[in-house]
C-alpha cells in the first residue's frame, strides 16, 4: 500500500521591502546642475564636531589639572615663603598668625572642592539625579528609556535638516529676487533707451 505525500508548502520569498529613505539635496543657485546631499552632512557633521570635542576635553582635563595644581603650589609657596616671613614678620606675630590661619582655610578650601570637581564622575546614582533636577528646571524631557534616546537623536536630526532647507529655501528666494531686480532693471534702461530714440526721432 502506497502513501501519497504531499509537497511542502512555498516559502514566499517576497520579503517586505524597507521605507524608502528619505533624500534632501543642496542646491546650488547658480549651479542648477550640482545637488549636495545634505541627509548626510546633517547627520555626520554633529557626530564628527561631538567626537572631536571628546577627545579634545580629554586631552585637555589632565592638563589642565596638572597647571591648576602648579597654580595652587606656586601661590601658597610665595605666601609661606616670601610674603610671610618678609611682610608680616612670620606666624609667631598676631598680624602673621592672623594671616596663616585665613590662607590655611581657603587653602583647604580651594584643595577639598577641586578634588571633588576632579573625582566626580558623570555616571551613577547622583548624576542622574541631579541630571534629571537640571532638567525639569529646565523644562527639558529627559528620556529615560532607549526607545525615548533614539526618538530625541531622530527629533534632532529631522530639526537638523528642517533648518538646512529653510535656509535653502531662503537662499533660494533671495535668488529669485536677484534676478528678477536685474531683469526690472533691465526692462527699465531698455524703456529709457526707447524713450531716448523716440525723443530723438521728434527732434529731427
Amino acid at each position: 500500500m502506497t502513501t501519497q505525500s504531499t509537497p511542502p508548502p512555498r516559502r514566499n520569498n517576497t520579503h517586505q521591502q524597507p521605507p524608502p529613505r528619505r533624500y534632501y539635496a543642496l542646491r546650488i543657485p547658480c549651479l542648477r546642475n550640482i545637488r549636495i546631499p545634505i541627509t548626510s552632512l546633517c547627520t555626520k557633521i554633529p557626530k564628527c564636531i561631538e567626537r572631536f570635542t571628546d577627545c579634545f576635553v580629554y586631552i585637555l582635563g589632565p592638563i589642565l589639572i596638572v597647571v591648576a595644581s602648579c597654580i595652587i603650589i606656586a601661590l601658597a609657596n610665595t605666601f609661606f615663603n616670601i610674603l610671610l616671613p618678609t611682610y608680616l614678620g612670620g606666624w609667631k606675630s598676631l598680624k602673621g598668625f592672623c594671616h596663616t590661619v585665613l590662607v590655611l582655610f581657603l587653602l583647604c578650601n580651594v584643595c577639598f572642592n577641586y578634588a571633588l570637581c576632579v573625582c566626580t564622575r558623570n555616571k551613577g546614582e547622583r548624576y542622574d539625579v541631579v541630571v534629571r533636577e537640571l532638567a525639569d528646571c529646565m523644562g527639558f524631557l529627559y528620556p529615560e528609556s532607549e526607545e525615548e534616546m533614539r526618538e530625541f537623536k531622530q527629533d534632532f536630526e529631522d530639526k537638523l535638516i528642517h533648518r538646512s532647507n529653510m535656509r535653502r529655501q531662503r537662499a533660494l528666494r533671495a535668488a529669485a529676487g536677484a534676478d528678477a531686480e536685474q531683469q526690472q532693471r533691465q526692462q527699465q534702461q531698455q524703456q529709457q533707451q526707447n524713450g531716448n530714440g523716440d525723443s530723438s526721432v521728434t527732434n529731427v
